[in-house]
């Protein structure tokens, strides 16, 4: 019986550490968990098949976000067949590039950070601070005029 009790409160004690490292991952590492922020709520998150998504929560666990109101693609992927391809972003912008699957090409957008997480509605966001352009020379323009061409990653040209 002793043997028994044994093995029952080391598996329990097992059992514990391995929640206790789920729970501190959700706060230390949300990477692992495919949640990647991007401040004032906006996360890249590692998606379905493969894909990313950008999202604007106020929910999370921990410094882990797992859902959110889409920003980008503007719905789910099925509906929109658009996924985020490479995300960067600086304490002013996101920039990022995204896939049209149904077009074959990409698409690339610029999101302003300029706004109060706190107090600017969801719909405010994807209508004034997302900005898209389907040019990479337009795009490219616009974040020199902004100063933001060093967020530009060199394998997007």
């Amino acid at each position: 019986m002793k043997k028994a009790a044994k093995r029952i409160v080391l598996l329990l004690l097992v059992i514990a550490v391995l929640c206790f490292t789920v729970f501190l991952s959700t706060w230390f590492w949300p990477e692992l968990w495919g949640s990647h922020s991007l401040g004032n709520n906006l996360y890249l998150l590692d998606w379905e098949n493969d894909t990313k998504i950008i999202v604007y929560s106020t929910s999370k666990i921990g410094n882990t976000c797992y859902s959110g109101s889409y920003i980008i693609p503007s719905g789910p992927i099925s509906e929109t067949e658009e996924y985020v391809t490479d995300a960067a972003y600086d304490g002013r912008y996101v920039i990022l590039s995204a896939y049209l699957f149904n077009e074959d090409k990409y698409t690339y957008y610029i999101i302003s950070k300029d706004f109060d997480p706190n107090n600017y509605p969801y719909s405010e966001i994807t209508k004034n601070k997302v900005h898209p352009f389907a040019d990479y020379s337009v795009f490219v323009k616009k974040c020199d005029s902004l100063g933001i061409s060093h967020l530009i990653p060199s394998r997007w040209h």
